[in-house]
């Protein structure tokens, strides 16, 4: 009798250890280029006066990343952070560029920190709950790792916005100029 319990535990962790890889192995996440703590959690988000983090591809495939300013029908504005060189200290102080639109291939805009690492948190905690179901914990752990992944995945694309696949103008609301560029400003 102890040698069938020891061997169905040895079938448990056989398949809980390709569960926990495929959860992590599934997580086909947006990825965010953003600077470390750049965005705001949902909540701060909506009450900052910032755009979102704008990744433009442009046609000769260069991208340029920034936070976003102001996008008109024809043109983007992106305001790209102060750089330190790694080599030699200088300092590339911040810098709006302007893009027109039939510059640009593609656009992606983040507007808020996903904060997806809850949702990988609670899906590995959900699989190592599995561990008390005994023999059941073949299936139970499987349906943790495949839900906790399709879950993570989803909510990691729910600040994003991009472009050619949503339309060019409701880019605009995630500026921090909705509604357009200023008087006085990138000229």
């Amino acid at each position: 009798m102890q040698a069938g319990k020891i061997v169905l535990k040895i079938a448990l962790v056989k398949n809980l250890i390709p569960s926990l890889f495929a959860a992590f192995l599934m997580i086909g996440c947006a990825s965010v280029s953003a600077p470390s703590g750049w965005l705001e959690s949902p909540q701060r988000a909506v009450k900052t006066g910032f755009g979102g983090w704008a990744d433009v591809l442009s046609r000769n495939d260069t991208t340029y990343r920034g936070e976003l300013i102001a996008v008109t029908y024809d043109s983007i504005y992106i305001l790209q952070n102060e750089r330190r060189s790694k080599k030699d200290g200088t300092v590339t102080p911040s810098r709006l560029r302007i893009f027109v639109k039939s510059e640009v291939r593609e656009v992606m805009v983040t507007m808020y920190d996903a904060e997806e690492g809850y949702y990988m948190g609670a899906t590995t905690a959900g699989i190592l709950s599995t561990l008390t179901h005994g023999f059941y914990s073949i299936v139970t752990a499987n349906l943790w790792a495949f839900g906790g992944s399709v879950a993570t995945i989803l909510r990691s694309y729910e600040p994003v916005f991009e472009y050619p696949g949503e339309r060019w103008e409701e880019m605009a609301q995630y500026a921090r100029f909705p509604q357009g560029i200023p008087e006085g400003i990138g000229q």
